[in-house]
């Protein structure tokens, strides 16, 4: 599964306030199951565009360690069913907001996390709202998409452990790789 974060949501994630509890556990959720967390190229020139260049500095070290979304490019006037719905940018940040919602239009990706109302506007609009979400929507999402996995409980006589805590010459692991070294020799020859 792949996920853009809009500028806003890579603002608060990398800045240096402290990071809201629901966005940690969001974080924490894509994570462990695999979920592609991707930046549009448009997000990136957002934070180049910026005047304060210690913060800049700052954001563009961040940035670069998530991969930039590639394509479908935006250029108003491209696609009209596109334009028709939204109607035309009025300024730069509206531009940055359709190209990024070209991009979800044109399925580049599967959701798109943003604080930005305006952009979520857009998106029932064009009939996209269900995979442009806000962070708390998106929590809600992840959280049915990859329920918490329990695990079976452990039987009184058993400990778990680190495998590296485990001694290799302990009797019991050389009975076991006499028996896989047997079992192997035994396939080999067959």
């Amino acid at each position: 599964m792949r996920l853009l974060v809009d500028t806003n949501i890579f603002i608060y994630r990398e800045g240096h306030a402290e990071m809201p509890e629901s966005l940690q556990h969001l974080e924490k959720k894509l994570r462990e199951n695999g979920v592609e967390i991707l930046v549009h190229p448009e997000s990136l020139k957002e934070v180049q565009a910026d005047s304060d260049e210690a913060r800049k500095k700052i954001r563009l070290s961040k940035i670069g360690a998530y991969p930039l979304l590639e394509g479908p490019h935006y250029a108003v006037g491209t696609d009209s069913g596109f334009d028709s719905r939204i109607g035309p940018p009025k300024n730069e940040n509206d531009r940055v907001d359709n190209a990024i919602l070209y991009s979800i239009y044109r399925e580049a990706f599967d959701y798109l996390i943003t604080n930005d109302q305006e952009v979520i506007k857009k998106a029932l609009k064009l009939g996209i709202s269900d995979r442009v979400l806000d962070k708390a929507d998106a929590l809600e999402l992840f959280r049915k998409l990859y329920p918490e996995q329990k695990k079976p409980p452990v039987p009184p006589s058993l400990e778990e452990v680190p495998i590296s805590s485990i001694d290799i010459n302990e009797p019991i692991l050389q009975t076991l790789r006499a028996v896989s070294y047997t079992h192997l020799r035994a396939h080999e020859t067959s």
